[in-house]
């Protein structure tokens, strides 16, 4: 029985012609209004193997081949160079012994689903013409022993008929934190090749987690090291490897992000994924927009979605932090005014109020908050304002962790 879990995708995109920061304030102990499941994963399974099936240890190497791969000269190149962004990112999960140990280049041309043999833990990544069912990427196990394998395949459609971007939003010139897969007509590459290599180590789409298994858009991070954006698995997914493939590395960090995801329907098949997408825009109102997503986060009362902000009024957010720490966390979280899309605790303006979420485990959480404007004596009239949430705290293990992020779209000065 083959099982093959692929990344779907809309024709419309064929080829083109591309290459606490300190500060005293109050702090309210706020109430998690989401949080995913504690074992929302969902393992590949077959009805030999209904407990899951993996490869047969975590160290895996990767092999790509660039026969066929289609487009100009240099797309070798780029595709191996993306995929290097990306497997470090995958090696910083912590707590397992899941990694990508090497990759090597093969000028041949990928024989998809016809195996090769491997003895230890390979994918083979290459290019294809074509795929079933609108799949533009495809990962398909090999042969089992004992419901383990030792080879994986991730085919994918070629630059001849699919318009690969294997650059980052930074590199093309956008913003990490207001990109998902796309760039115009083009599709990133890095954010389609990690969710099919999560598929690879015999994970399928879990449908009710924030996971980067799921459709649609997928979160880009800031990697603090080089200021380049990077795409990085999720808390779910990190939690699924260190199950499967478990390990005593240990890991202390937090994440910040402005999306979350709508499961699958209630009903649905196992390996159904969720879908994704950006949350609302900070605003003003008595109450919560009904949606998560799109528009603007308030409603109710005089100034229903209004982003023109005056000093004391309370401007409602919603935005979701995450714990990729092998211990668990007490975070704080607090809202900060900025004239850019960077954090600047020196010249930037703090809500004097502050959200505290002790105990977090290593898990995702999608929150809704309201903050109180703070003085805006420091910005002009009808000035534009990012709105910039930081998350700050300690592990159980007492190592201090933090993160940040501009929220999608801007407020106004009055």
């Amino acid at each position: 029985m083959s099982i093959v879990t692929s990344w779907r995708d809309s024709p419309t995109h064929s080829r083109t012609a591309r290459w606490l920061a300190a500060g005293l304030g109050l702090v309210v102990a706020a109430t998690l209004l989401a949080a995913t499941p504690a074992q929302a994963y969902v393992r590949q399974t077959t009805t030999a193997c209904p407990g899951g099936i993996q490869f047969s240890g975590g160290s895996v190497r990767v092999v790509l081949h660039y026969g066929g791969i289609g487009g100009g000269l240099l797309e070798p190149l780029l595709a191996e160079a993306a995929m290097l962004r990306v497997h470090p990112q995958f090696n910083r999960a912590g707590g397992t012994t899941a990694e990508i140990s090497s990759i090597t280049t093969d000028p041949s041309a990928l024989t998809y689903q016809t195996w090769y043999g491997d003895l230890t833990p390979t994918i083979h990544v290459g290019f294809v013409s074509s795929l079933p069912n609108g799949y533009i990427m495809s990962t398909d196990p090999g042969p089992r022993t004992n419901c383990l394998y030792n080879e994986a395949h991730i085919a994918i459609l070629n630059n001849d008929v699919w318009s690969w971007d294997y650059a980052t939003p930074k590199l093309d010139g956008g913003f990490y934190y207001d990109e998902d897969r796309f760039h115009g007509t083009e599709t990133y590459f890095e954010p389609s090749y990690l969710h099919e290599l999560i598929h690879a180590f015999g994970l399928v789409h879990p449908g009710n987690a924030y996971s980067f298994l799921n459709y649609n858009r997928h979160p880009w991070t800031r990697d603090t090291t080089t200021n380049f954006d990077q795409v990085t698995p999720l808390p779910d997914d990190v939690r699924a490897l260190r199950a499967i493939y478990p390990g005593t590395s240990t890991r202390a960090e937090v994440g910040l992000f402005n999306t979350w995801f709508t499961p699958a329907p209630a009903g649905s098949a196992v390996g159904t994924p969720a879908t994704q997408d950006r949350l609302c825009s900070p605003s003003l109102g008595t109450a919560f927009s009904a949606s998560l997503f799109g528009g603007v986060c308030g409603t109710g009362g005089p100034n229903s979605g209004s982003t023109t902000v005056c000093a004391n009024d309370r401007l409602r957010v919603r935005f979701a932090f995450v714990n990729y720490s092998t211990s668990d966390v007490d975070l704080t979280a607090r809202l900060w005014l900025s004239t850019d899309d960077v954090l600047q605790t020196g010249t930037d303006v703090a809500s004097a109020d502050t959200y505290a979420y002790p105990g977090i485990t290593t898990n995702a959480n999608r929150v809704g908050e309201s903050f109180t404007i703070p003085s805006l004596t420091g910005f002009t009239s009808g000035t534009p304002v990012y709105v910039i949430m930081q998350i700050e705290g300690t592990t159980t293990t007492g190592t201090a962790v933090s993160d940040w992020r501009p929220l999608y779209g801007q407020v106004t000065v009055c």
